[in-house]
């Protein structure tokens, strides 16, 4: 009977090490690769904090980046009776800065940044005839929702985005 729970205690230990290998393994490739990455964009970081700032700018988010994206529908805000982002559409590059436009058009350019931990994307435009505006993303592969935030007012607003390659 002792060779049993002898036995079992063996097999118990042999598969916690060789998991705990195989997490130690794990962590020491996904530890290099990013610290590459962590020095190129040192510099970005610093600004960002010094500003005030967690998010995160100029960083290749796939999700937002690698299409532009047309607004679908929206709900809310102040302007009742009117479709809100009618044929506009933005484009988030991966270097923070975006276009955005109406149809073929473009009408504005800005800056933009996006905190990962709290899912918040912050859009500030260079023109000052149009808002800053600050959403919570949600996304899957085609498509992405903004909730506005109380930040800048438009927390009673909520849009639709889908992914294109090209203008509407």
């Amino acid at each position: 009977m002792r060779s049993i729970y002898i036995l079992c205690c063996l097999v118990f230990l042999s598969v916690a090490f060789s998991c705990k290998q195989e997490t130690a393994a794990d962590q020491e490739n996904t530890t290099q690769a990013p610290v590459q990455e962590n020095s190129e964009n040192k510099s970005q970081q610093t600004d960002d904090q010094a500003n005030g700032s967690t998010a995160m700018s100029g960083h290749d988010y796939t999700f937002l980046t690698d299409k532009l994206f047309h607004y679908k529908a929206a709900v809310g805000g102040d302007t009742k009776g009117q479709q809100l982002f009618k044929d506009e559409w933005i484009d988030l590059e991966s270097n923070g800065t975006f276009k955005a436009g109406k149809l073929k058009e473009q009408t504005h350019t800005g800056k933009w940044t996006y905190n990962h931990e709290t899912k918040i994307l912050f859009l500030q435009p260079d023109d000052r005839a149009f808002m800053m505006s600050e959403w919570t993303v949600m996304y899957n592969n085609q498509m992405m929702v903004w909730v506005g935030t109380q930040t800048y007012g438009n927390n009673a607003t909520q849009v639709q985005l889908a992914k294109s390659d090209v203008l509407p």
